[in-house]
């Protein structure tokens, strides 16, 4: 597993955490599907608190809170 880069807003610790929210959506078939468990990746710092979105897996997590605009990604 990707190591978390420091948090682009204070340089604060990053940590890995999850939430279980009830999602249904419908795939690519038709056919509705539950997601229980998402990931998510926060700064643990007192004073910043940054949090990015809701991932359905800790790579994609991981990756969205990695990115950097200096990575030059869209």
């Amino acid at each position: 597993m990707e190591e978390l880069k420091p948090c682009p807003f204070c340089g604060g610790e990053a940590e890995l955490d999850f939430a279980h929210k009830n999602f249904v959506y419908t795939d690519d078939d038709g056919i509705a599907r539950e997601l229980g468990f998402f990931y998510t990746v926060r700064c643990i710092s007192q004073v910043c608190g940054c949090v990015i979105g809701t991932y359905s897996d800790t790579e994609m997590a991981i990756e969205a809170w990695n990115r950097r605009t200096s990575d030059g990604l869209d």
